[in-house]
């Protein structure tokens, strides 16, 4: 790989509190490029829903694309002109999307909460084209448990 990495990001968020429901939706976007010629997108969509005054769930769902690295490839048969190569599939082209569930209970200055959220990479949810698939890519589901104190 290049020994040094130069990259632009671009970021949007959108927040907005709709009190007939008390929630709040919220939509961030992030645009991404680097001189290792990989571009990127990344769109959030959540909803924050409070219950009860102590209780909030937060569904939500992310989509992911991104381009491959100049010196990608999912095999080498010989090493490249200037040097680069790397078969790691988090250099490769591929799109994922994920979808999660997160609740929270709060006392006080205490919270404790739980969510799942369920991830899948494939190349057929990237914007560009993707010749050959890497075969790293993963799908996974991660369950999370928490406990937050507040001072």
């Amino acid at each position: 790989r290049p020994d040094g990495r130069r990259g632009f990001h671009l970021i949007g968020k959108l927040r907005h509190f709709v009190e007939r429901f008390n929630g709040a939706a919220h939509v961030d976007y992030r645009y991404y490029q680097d001189d290792w010629e990989i571009h990127s997108h990344t769109l959030e969509l959540t909803w924050h829903q409070s219950l009860a005054q102590t209780w909030r769930i937060s569904p939500g769902l992310r989509w992911y694309s991104q381009s491959q690295a100049f010196f990608y490839a999912p095999f080498f048969d010989q090493v490249r002109e200037d040097g680069f190569g790397s078969s790691d599939y988090r250099l490769s082209p591929y799109g994922a999307i994920s979808a999660r569930l997160d609740v929270t209970k709060s006392w006080n200055q205490l919270a404790a909460g739980f969510g799942v959220e369920y991830y899948e990479a494939d190349g057929s949810y990237a914007t560009g084209s993707v010749d050959v698939e890497s075969p790293g890519l993963v799908d996974y589901t991660v369950f999370t448990a928490r406990l937050a104190y507040s001072f």
